[in-house]
C-alpha cells in the first residue's frame, strides 16, 4: 500500500515533501515503478555477464523469477501501467 502519506511516514517528512517530487498517487506508482525497472534491469545485466545463448536467457529468468518472488511488493509495482500511459497506447494506437 504505497501511498504519498505512508511514504512520508516511512521517510519522517511532512506529506507535502512528496508532493513536491511526485504528482500524487499516480506519480508516486510511476516513480516506484521506474526505480523497480532500473533496479530489475541492473540484476538482470549481472546475472547474464559473462555468458551466452542459452545459459544468459536461462540465467536472466532465473534472476527475473527470484527478484519477483523476494520482492513481491516491488514487482508488483512494475506490472501496473500507468492510465494514462495504457490509454496512449490502446484507445490512441501504437506510435
Amino acid at each position: 500500500a504505497v501511498t504519498p502519506l505512508s511514504v512520508s511516514e516511512r521517510l519522517r517528512v511532512r506529506p507535502s515533501a512528496i508532493y513536491a517530487h511526485v504528482d500524487g498517487l499516480e506519480g508516486l506508482r510511476y516513480a516506484l515503478a521506474t526505480h523497480v525497472a532500473w533496479e530489475l534491469a541492473a540484476r538482470l545485466r549481472d546475472a547474464r555477464d559473462g555468458r551466452r545463448g542459452v545459459a544468459a536467457l536461462e540465467a536472466i529468468a532465473r534472476a527475473y523469477r527470484t527478484y519477483a518472488r523476494k520482492h513481491p511488493g516491488a514487482y508488483r509495482a512494475l506490472l501496473r501501467p500507468r492510465r494514462e500511459s495504457a490509454e496512449r497506447h490502446f484507445v490512441g494506437g501504437f506510435n
